[in-house]
């Protein structure tokens, strides 16, 4: 993955308005991978890959990279949870590369709201 794209993900999952959305609880695997990045004093975002020599490299070689490695790893650590599950369950994984994932998001929203009321939420979301 790319660096700014990690840093991007982590943003969103850490920095969406959920006192304005609404939000009461979030199971985000991409914060909670940066959490068990950091307790293992590892680096975060994740370089992509490094040759035999130990020196790093900005661009993944193949699906051999440090980022899904490491990433492969949290979701298999049984100590590991996102929202109460396994971090596995929120990704979506092929031939040992991270294709996707996704993020829950709870929400409390009164179960009388108007049409009208629930097109403004909506649009919440989307602006």
């Amino acid at each position: 993955a790319d660096l700014q794209a990690q840093r991007d993900l982590y943003t969103l999952c850490t920095r969406i308005p959920s006192e304005k959305l609404r939000i009461s609880r979030t199971a985000c695997w991409f914060a909670d991978f940066r959490d068990w990045l950091h307790a293992r004093n590892l680096r975060f975002p994740v370089l992509q890959s490094r040759d035999d020599a130990g020196t790093w490299y900005t661009q993944a070689v193949g699906n051999d990279t440090e980022f899904h490695r490491l990433a492969l790893q949290f979701a298999d650590d049984p100590s590991s949870q996102t929202g109460g599950r396994s971090p596995a369950d929120y990704l979506w994984v092929n031939d040992k590369t991270v294709q996707g994932y996704y993020i829950s998001f709870e929400v409390e929203l009164p179960s009388n709201m108007t049409n009208a009321e629930t097109l403004a939420y909506r649009a919440e979301w989307d602006g």
